[in-house]
């Protein structure tokens, strides 16, 4: 994926992130919607130091953000930029 197809799809996505206490990002992700009815979760990523423990991959089924060889951090900052929201 070039990054300009990574722009094109979340400018046509609802991109969520979520945010730790030091305003760090912890979870990024976006939905395919039409703002009406339906949503498709898609690629939903945790950064690995905010993973709690897991087993590996093939205990649990879980899908790593290194699949494809590109870690979350390498996404770039702009394309992190959304509202902040605070979880308590």
């Amino acid at each position: 994926m070039t990054i300009d197809q990574l722009r094109h799809a979340l400018d046509n996505s609802l991109p969520v992130g979520i945010c730790a206490e030091d305003c760090t990002v912890a979870a990024f992700g976006r939905a395919v919607t039409d703002h009406a009815v339906f949503a498709y979760r898609r690629d939903v990523v945790t950064l690995p130091t905010r993973r709690p423990a897991l087993p590996p991959r093939g205990r649990h089924g879980g899908f790593s953000d290194h699949k494809r060889g590109k870690p979350a951090a390498a996404l770039p900052r702009a394309l992190l930029r959304m509202p902040q929201a605070r979880l308590r």
